[in-house]
């Protein structure tokens, strides 16, 4: 899965890429789902070795639908992030009453597409009902990863691309909605020498002439 940059202050900490997240986060829970099923019997059966797995499950950046390949395919891809204000000003509280520490927070709301491949137009279709169904059914467990918000909103018509690999390929989609809070923290460092600029300011401004009385 994929990590954001390591914080400038701690470096042992990783800096929250949200937006990895809201991928991810899917790609590793279908990946635990279909891991469940027993190997043999529906074909659904998801192993991270390649050479026992029945089913690829992978992001958008490893797909590749040109590879000759009988088994089914699940390809998780983010869509469009919306960026929501959480409050007025974005503020969400102050740990102490002189706002030198503020915390602010942006919702993140978002889609996340999951394309269901199969050579079988009805496998598709299978597979498509599948995500959908352990999604809404597990809802309060993928909460629990970090998300505010979590459903499944279509499940997309099913369409047949059209390429030169041999036999055809059938793609379903499911869209499910999603959204993160993403806190940040803004903090004076030296509030004593700004308000010996704010007071030097006010006392002596600069450019104002006073005629003499």
């Amino acid at each position: 899965m994929a990590l954001g940059p390591h914080d400038y202050i701690d470096p042992n900490k990783l800096y929250p890429n949200s937006l990895h997240f809201m991928e991810n986060a899917f790609l590793g829970f279908l990946q635990a789902v279909f891991s469940l099923f027993p190997p043999g019997v529906n074909r659904f059966h998801y192993d991270a070795d390649d050479s026992l797995t029945e089913i690829a499950i992978e992001g958008q950046n490893t797909d590749n639908l040109m590879a000759v390949d009988t088994r089914p395919k699940i390809v998780v891809a983010r869509g469009a992030v919306n960026l929501q204000k959480s409050g007025i000003g974005n503020g969400v509280g102050s740990k102490n009453l002189s706002l030198l520490q503020r915390t602010y927070a942006h919702v993140r709301e978002g889609t996340v597409g999951i394309s269901c491949y199969s050579r079988s137009d009805l496998e598709a279709d299978r597979i498509a009902e599948l995500c959908a169904d352990s999604i809404e059914s597990l809802v309060p467990q993928i909460r629990q990863l970090g998300f505010l918000e979590v459903r499944t909103t279509a499940i997309g018509q099913r369409a047949m691309i059209k390429a030169d690999s041999r036999p055809e390929l059938f793609v379903t989609p499911v869209l499910v909605k999603a959204s993160v809070t993403k806190n940040f923290k803004s903090t004076i460092i030296d509030p004593v020498l700004l308000r010996k600029i704010i007071y030097g300011y006010v006392v002596t401004p600069v450019g104002l002439n006073i005629p003499p009385g």
